[in-house]
């Protein structure tokens, strides 16, 4: 004996369900694209808040390497330990 399963409108329930499901996606996705947009830091915004910093610390940098460049070309030059 085979049982018949029958279809009351389940298909058109099921579509019904899907698309409901579907929009509330659609509102989270929305959502977390406007936070993110919210919280993240653009590249600008970076510059203009650690620019003169990233200035500052890259004298400093070169400035040792420079001096640490010149110490061991006078050591060098120098005859180095005697």
């Amino acid at each position: 004996m085979t049982r018949q399963i029958t279809n009351n409108n389940t298909n058109s329930q099921n579509i019904d369900v899907i698309a409901t499901k579907l929009d509330y996606i659609q509102a989270d996705v929305a959502a977390i694209k406007k936070k993110l947009e919210e919280d993240t830091a653009s590249r600008e915004w970076v510059l203009a808040e650690f620019g003169p910093t990233k200035k500052i610390v890259n004298g400093i940098l070169v400035t040792f390497g420079t001096a640490l460049v010149l110490a061991v070309a006078a050591f060098i030059v120098g005859g180095g330990l005697r």
